[in-house]
């Protein structure tokens, strides 16, 4: 992430806490890979609940990732 970005981020806002993986997506150095790493634990307990409590969970998911684009709304990426 360019440094300009990384000075608007605050790991204080839940919105910007969720949307970068728990602040994974921060790591300078391969954040796509930490990131992925932080998401094996989401993995496996999802493995373990039942079909209802997977769909919720998805449900969830999916909110959370249209707010994604609240982090930077004027990226130009």
């Amino acid at each position: 992430m360019q440094a300009e970005f990384r000075a608007r981020v605050s790991m204080k806002n839940p919105v910007h806490f969720l949307a970068l993986g728990f602040g994974s997506g921060l790591i300078p150095f391969m954040p796509g890979t930490f990131g992925s790493l932080a998401a094996l634990p989401l993995l496996i307990a999802c493995s373990q609940v039942s079909i209802v409590s997977f769909i919720a969970l998805t449900l969830i998911f999916s909110v959370a990732v249209s707010y994604t684009h609240l982090t930077l709304p004027t990226s130009d990426l």
